[in-house]
Parts: C-alpha cells; sequence; structure tokens
C-alpha cells in the first residue's frame, strides 16, 4: 500500500524507521528548487538571496528521511552505518580510471576495489 512505512526501513539505524516523516513544507520545497540550490558564479551575484548551504542541506536531509520512510519499490538494504569511514571523508580520494592500471595521482582507495 503506497504511503505506508517501508518495511526495509524499519530498522534503519539513520532514523528512517521512525514511521512516516511529514512531507516537506511549501517553503522547504522551494528551498531545493534550482533557482534556490545554484551557486551565484560572478562577482555581481553574491547569493545573497540565497538560503545558506546550512538550511539547504537539513531540508535535504528532511526530505530523505520522508522518502525513506515511504519507500515503494526496490528493496534495497537501508540497515548500514558507515560511522568506520568518517575519518576518511576529510580525503579527496579519487578512483577515475582502470583500478588495474597505476595511477598518478596518489589520494585513492584502489587497493580495495580489486
Amino acid at each position: 500500500k503506497a504511503g505506508t512505512p517501508s518495511p526495509w526501513a524499519v530498522f534503519d539505524a539513520w532514523g528512517a524507521g521512525e514511521g512516516i516523516i511529514d512531507p516537506l513544507s511549501d517553503d522547504e520545497e522551494a528551498m531545493l528548487s534550482p533557482e534556490m540550490v545554484r551557486i551565484p558564479i560572478d562577482d555581481e551575484d553574491d547569493g545573497a538571496n540565497l538560503p545558506n548551504e546550512s538550511d539547504i542541506l537539513a531540508v535535504y536531509d528532511k526530505l530523505l528521511k520522508r522518502k525513506s520512510s515511504v519507500h515503494f519499490g526496490y528493496p534495497y538494504n537501508l540497515m548500514y552505518n558507515h560511522e568506520e569511514l568518517y575519518e576518511f571523508m576529510k580525503y579527496s580520494i579519487n578512483n577515475l580510471g582502470d583500478p588495474f592500471i597505476t595511477s598518478n595521482y596518489g589520494v585513492h582507495s584502489r587497493q580495495f576495489e580489486c
């Protein structure tokens, strides 16, 4: 039945199983519009009329919680916890290219790919 809590989100470590999350308000929806999330590209456009990044990310998190709470479709696993990998988020790890050919970019995780 569409609109019911996802059976795969019941024990999600990130809170998606807390029941059905309320939809975004009109103001929150507007905050995720292409006009609001655009990146100012010149000096004349300082982005003063745009919401700050933290507010946009908070609304995006709420949107993802909402969509996960009523997920209807392919049964992917929502029960995961990546806390052990948080330490590596500070690095710009790049794994582009063939994992079997040595890269000239030294910050990678190819040793875990093959």
